[in-house]
């Protein structure tokens, strides 16, 4: 959520076949329905926040640090033989 509350930023990942980019630009086609859908069901909300999607790389980038401590892990191991 955006400090003033008025922009609230979903981050996507995607298991399956279509790329993350591509949910996030149908999610942000629909933005304004699913904001609609909303509101109508968190009525007592006194502002409904417009939607954001980004494409989320947490996973990425976790993988990439794991990769690095192996890859440091077995430079390790080779100098302690």
């Amino acid at each position: 959520m955006s400090p003033d509350l008025k922009i609230a930023t979903a981050f996507v990942s995607s298991v399956g076949a279509q790329t993350p980019e591509a949910i996030v630009k149908a999610l942000a086609g629909h933005a304004k329905f699913l904001r609609g859908r909303l509101a109508g069901d968190l009525g007592q909300m006194r502002s409904m926040p417009s939607f954001r999607f980004r494409v989320d790389t947490a996973f990425e980038n976790f993988a990439k640090i794991d990769r690095l401590r192996a890859d440091i892990d077995a430079i390790v191991a080779g100098i302690e033989q």
